[in-house]
């Protein structure tokens, strides 16, 4: 695979999601602050020096370590845009980034991307509906 760029890579492990990969991530509201401001967040990718390992199906954690190796995670930038200590958030992004739920271009996995989705859906559920005005200043 010779000559692949970043997107040709990601692409590659878009290929290989699935649902289950989000499983450690459910309910964990932090994880789903950070998963909601990387998206919002400038990300920095250059190509590590070191020869990127032959892509197969038993070399992928190589391949992602080395994907890893040229990713500067701008853990400032989403600490400040999820509201948490930059501590709390580099941990949560190592653990994102080794579940393969964050990618270097700034955008998240189709599983994460379901996981928030839910995680939004069930806070909803819970806050009070809003009262439609009629008119007349009725409220329904």
């Amino acid at each position: 695979m010779k000559g692949l760029d970043l997107h040709d890579i990601i692409n590659t492990f878009r290929a290989m999601e699935t649902n289950e990969d989000a499983i450690p991530v459910l309910g964990d509201e932090d994880a789903m602050r950070v998963l909601a401001a990387w998206r919002k967040t400038d990300q920095s990718w250059s190509k590590p020096r070191t020869k990127m390992p032959a892509m197969s199906p038993s070399n992928h954690g190589k391949v992602w370590r080395w994907l890893c190796s040229g990713w500067a995670l701008g853990v400032a930038e989403v600490a400040e845009a999820c509201g948490l200590s930059v501590r709390s958030t580099h941990e949560k992004l190592r653990m994102l980034q080794a579940l393969r739920l964050i990618y270097p271009d700034g955008q998240i996995s189709k599983p994460a991307q379901t996981a928030l989705q839910l995680h939004v859906a069930s806070k909803l559920k819970g806050l009070p509906k809003r009262q439609s005005k009629k008119p007349d200043g009725e409220t329904n």
